[in-house]
């Protein structure tokens, strides 16, 4: 019996998948089929055109034409008359089969201006202009405290301001006494005294050590004024002081 029903699904379930992929071939077949025909869609009728001749029509009782605009004609362009000038157009020169020698150069006027004031300076950079309300305020900012701390963006006069304030101020400031704990401030003076000390020794010229001699300092190719030249290499490398070798 179970046999039996699962043979009966077994057909069923082909027969779908039959009556599916016929489905499917059809309508494949009928997409292609169409493809190479006219659209299904009708052509949009396109208005059709009529030419209207445009005649002119008889006037009405009482009516009067029109009066035809004639065009403006060309008027030539006039040259605006320049005041200060005696002769601004140089005479023609003659030919040359009338008179060889050449004449003489026109020399070029200029045009003074009406009424004979003088045309405005050009703004410049270098012109003295009052100080509006924005600028003092950019300015006071620039020296203040919060423009101070960007010294980088600060010209010379600034910097050299900021500079004087922040000395004023460590001057007006407590000097400092201590934590109030011995052992602690004595660590502290003593970290800071050898701190200082390294910071001098790196300074100071080097004297003694390996490839460092400080018996001249004018030896040949002596360097900084305190070492001479081959010192760390063996004794007939070494130059001598009082023969030196070129």
């Amino acid at each position: 019996m179970a046999a039996a029903r699962l043979a009966i699904d077994h057909q069923r379930g082909a027969a779908v998948i039959m009556a599916s992929a016929l489905a499917h071939a059809l309508l494949i077949a009928l997409l292609v089929w169409r493809a190479g025909q006219e659209a299904i869609l009708p052509p949009l009728v396109q208005p059709p055109v009529i030419l209207i001749e445009i005649e002119p029509r008889p006037l009405i009782r009482e009516e009067t034409p029109r009066p035809r605009l004639a065009p403006p004609l060309p008027t030539p362009a006039t040259r605006p008359a320049v005041s200060g000038l005696t002769n601004p157009v140089a005479p023609p020169r003659p030919r040359e089969d009338e008179d060889e020698r050449p004449s003489a150069p026109a020399p070029r006027q200029a045009a003074s201006t009406p009424g004979g004031t003088l045309a405005p300076a050009t703004d410049d950079a270098w012109r003295l202009r009052p100080e509006t309300t924005g600028q003092a305020v950019a300015r006071s900012l620039r020296t203040s405290p919060i423009g101070c701390a960007n010294p980088s963006r600060l010209n010379s006069v600034e910097q050299a301001i900021c500079a004087e304030r922040l000395g004023e101020a460590a001057d007006r400031a407590a000097p400092i006494t201590g934590s109030g704990n011995a052992a602690r401030d004595g660590r502290f003076a003593r970290d800071g005294a050898a701190a200082l000390g390294a910071y001098e020794s790196r300074r100071r010229p080097a004297s003694g050590g390996v490839g460092v001699s400080g018996m001249s300092p004018d030896c040949p190719g002596g360097n900084l004024r305190g070492t001479c030249a081959g010192a760390h290499l063996p004794g007939h490398y070494q130059l001598d002081e009082s023969n030196p070798r070129r």
